[in-house]
């Protein structure tokens, strides 16, 4: 009897089965043929949405016979609408429209209320290219920066503190593979160039289960693929830098080449300053670069696959010689050389495959090298009475992280219902955390000394499924696990993490959202500065090390105002960690032999807060307001007395406008402005004096400070004001652009760092900051062709 209904039930099953007929496709630009990712598609009768994957592909299944409207929605493109009766299997791609600038900037009537994901910020790249940064120069970090919960961690720098979190806790993506250091000129400029990159989404939290390794923040970039149709040229000069991008088909839709490349213009003018400011006695040189390119090429309907590489390098280097006489007639001549040199190389390969119209996989495999090289070399030959002697200097610090990558993921489309995602990936680290080499040398002696810590090899690899299903029909979720293991010097951390994130509609204007996440991290980033300069070392995890974790919870709500046009979003979030590190008090990696002897472990931290966002999308007037409430502490056994103390980046307040209006296609106007309060510091607050006896019983008087407990003083609140004109002007082919503005519009000093000093009238030691970044006008133009 149980076969019987058994067999019953399966031949229903096919029954209905066969009754369904499915609609696939893919969504592009039309003209350049560019995918677009994450689009939505439903059909506007029954309200079935979906979201098209990584490659702009998406499987919608109906009744046969049943009458539908399907209609296609990207940020930033005009919608597109079918009717149709479906009947069978049927393939139909959507080519959306740019939208015209002077009227509307960016579309998307299915608002945040219906989605399931929270913690997401999601730009176009137009719109991220209109939006003020420091001299002009487009900054896809520094406009994440204007978003709740989202922080610079000095004034003009491009690393981001997401939600509390530490630099090294963003898992920082392009076209799926991790990036490490991820800035130039310091910190002050991110390597991602806005004219090469198609997409760029950012989760704070409610990560979904295939993204895995970081606690704070996952930041998802794709190269352009190129224009399908025609070859297009672009170029631009700024104050920071010079770009030049050319796309388009070695063959027609199916053949693609994109090359991108961006070129610092600082180097001849910081060679000039440092030759004026030392007449000539010392010649300084400072140049940064990017290139990418991506080449696309279409098998089969089926079949693609694409090369991607990007290669960028930060060369600082200085040459210095001086002559100097003594009273005994010794001349020493000294000559010297050194710098700063770090870059990221980035290579991956990728097939993608369509199976049916609901199955899809890609296959990936990728090599990362990210290197950092600190090096000086001196020559002194001093002369007397036609004696010479010569001494030689030279000193070398390398460190840098090497991965191999090998992933394979599938999206699997079974009802509408449900869009499954599963796959698994293998990562091979090579981690180099120091090395240095000093040697000294002169006629009759040459003396080595080598610190440092041999490459330590660790295996990473992990396996996820998530599911995004509708349970009923207004509750959706996004339901996961991801399984790591990481092995390095026979020590093995496996970590089940599993996450969710639920979306309830209330109505079709308000929606209640909630997420958890738990995550393993098994890398450190030991930094000394808070600008986050190229010395911080990355460092894995080990026996004595363990990994950080954190637990993640969010609930938060969407509101439409439909009359309007605007988009209120508000979440509370608490976030727990372990696992943390950082450097004792007065550890220094450059002479230690061993890294790990310089850390302290086992650190906790807390952060939590309220982060709202007012934003309107449509119309010749865009923008949002953005707040942020935070708290972030820290606390080490053996580390502060064991004090709970604020983190440097603990924020109490912060709030960001940002407002374009588009007077017509030919010119609009873009200003932000920001209010941060002051981080914590810890600053000296005494000077005590000492007595000491040498090793000759002579008494030894010093002077000594006293900091107090760790970040108890506060600095002043942070803010300013940017704005920027932008003249834009079409051509026969293409167009060009010339933008004119001003960062930080009413001169506020605003202090990169505080010293103290002794006061030349009241000789007393007084603090003083000092300020960077006064209010400094810039020039961009842009043509493209």
């Amino acid at each position: 009897m149980k076969l019987f209904f058994c067999n019953v039930f399966f031949f229903f099953s096919l029954l209905c089965f066969a009754q369904n007929a499915t609609i696939s496709g893919y969504i592009s630009e039309k003209g350049s043929g560019e995918k677009q990712i994450g689009a939505a598609v439903y059909d506007s009768l029954s309200g079935n949405v979906l979201y098209a994957n990584n490659d702009g592909f998406y499987s919608l299944s109906f009744v046969k016979g049943q009458t539908i409207f399907l209609k296609a929605e990207q940020l930033g493109f005009l919608s597109q609408s079918l009717p149709l009766v479906l009947q069978r299997d049927t393939s139909i791609s959507f080519a959306l429209v740019s939208a015209e600038i002077d009227t509307v900037i960016i579309t998307d009537s299915q608002t945040g209320v219906g989605k399931t994901q929270m913690s997401v910020v999601e730009i176009p790249i137009a719109q991220i290219k209109q939006i003020p940064a420091l001299l002009g120069e487009t900054d896809v970090l520094k406009v994440f920066q204007l978003m709740p919960g989202i922080k610079g961690g000095a004034e003009g720098s491009a690393g981001i503190y997401v939600r509390g979190g530490s630099p090294d806790q963003n898992l920082i993506l392009l076209d799926d593979i991790p990036l490490y250091y991820v800035t130039h000129l310091g910190g002050f400029v991110s390597l991602f160039d806005a004219n090469a990159l198609g997409s760029v989404k950012l989760y704070k939290g409610g990560f979904p289960a295939r993204y895995a390794g970081r606690l704070s923040s996952v930041i998802d970039l794709r190269i352009k693929e190129g224009n399908q149709q025609i070859w297009k040229k672009s170029w631009g000069l700024g104050v920071l830098s010079a770009h030049f991008c050319v796309e388009g088909p070695i063959k027609k839709d199916k053949t693609t080449l994109l090359v991108s490349s961006r070129l610092s213009t600082f180097g001849p003018i910081s060679y000039l300053l440092s030759q004026l400011a030392t007449e000539g006695n010392l010649a300084g040189y400072y140049s940064f670069y990017d290139f990418y390119t991506k080449l696309s090429h279409k098998i089969s309907e089926k079949d693609k696959v694409s090369i991607s590489v990007y290669y960028g390098k930060d060369n600082l280097r200085f040459t210095q010689r001086t002559k100097t006489t003594f009273q005994d007639s010794t001349v020493a001549i000294s000559n010297s050389n050194g710098g700063v040199a770090w870059g990221n190389t980035l290579f991956s390969a990728k097939w993608t495959h369509l199976y049916n119209s609901k199955l899809f996989h890609h296959l990936t495999a990728a090599y990362t090298n990210f290197n950092y090289n600190l090096y000086a070399n001196a020559r002194e030959t001093q002369e007397l009475n036609g004696n010479k002697s010569v001494n030689r200097f030279r000193f070398d610090f390398n460190s840098g992280i090497k991965d191999i990558t090998l992933k394979l993921d599938y999206d699997y489309f079974p009802h509408n219902h449900h869009q499954i995602k599963f796959g698994t990936a293998v990562i091979t680290h090579f981690f180099s955390p120091g090395i240095s080499l000093f040697v000294a040398q002169n006629d009759t002696l040459k003396v080595p000394i080598k610190n440092g810590n041999p490459i330590i090899p660790a295996l990473e690899t992990n396996f996820y499924v998530e599911d995004e299903i509708q349970i009923l029909p207004r509750l959706n979720a996004n339901l996961g696990v991801n399984f790591t293991s990481y092995f390095v010097k026979n020590k093995i951390y496996p970590s089940l993490q599993p996450r969710f994130s639920t979306c309830y509609n209330v109505n079709d204007r308000f929606s209640l959202k909630g997420s958890y996440t738990f995550m393993q991290q098994y890398l450190h980033l030991l930094s000394h500065s808070t600008i986050g300069f190229p010395s911080d070392l990355w460092v894995p995890a080990t026996k004595i090390v363990p990994p950080q974790k954190a637990h993640q919870w969010a609930i938060g709500s969407v509101y439409a105002f439909k009359k309007h046009q605007l988009e209120l979003t508000t979440e509370l979030y608490y976030k727990q960690l372990s696992g943390l590190i950082t450097y004792r008090e007065g550890s220094n990696i450059l002479v230690s032999q061993d890294w790990q002897q310089t850390v302290e472990t086992g650190g906790k931290g807390w952060v939590y807060g309220l982060e709202m966002m007012l934003q309107k999308k449509t119309g010749k007037t865009t923008g949002w307001i953005g707040y942020g409430l935070s708290y972030n502490h820290r606390k080490f056994q053996d580390y502060n007395q064991g004090k709970i103390y604020p983190y440097t980046y603990d924020r109490r307040h912060d709030i960001s406008v940002v407002v374009s209006h588009h007077f017509s296609k030919h010119f609009s106007l873009n200003g932000t402005w920001v209010y941060t309060s002051g981080r914590p510091a810890t600053l000296s607050q005494a000077l005590f004096g000492a007595i000491n006896t040498d090793n000759y019983g002579n008494l030894l008087f010093n002077t000594g400070q006293y900091y107090g407990t760790k970040n108890s003083f506060r600095l002043p609140a942070y803010h300013r004001m940017d704005i920027s004109f932008i003249f834009r002007k079409e051509r026969k082919k293409g167009y060009q652009e010339t933008s004119i503005g001003f960062y930080n519009v009413y001169n506020k000093q605003n202090p990169f760092l505080y010293y103290y000093q002794k006061n030349p009238q009241t000789k007393e030691v007084q603090l003083y900051q000092y300020t960077i970044f006064p209010i400094l006008p810039f020039l961009n133009y842009n043509r493209s062709f």
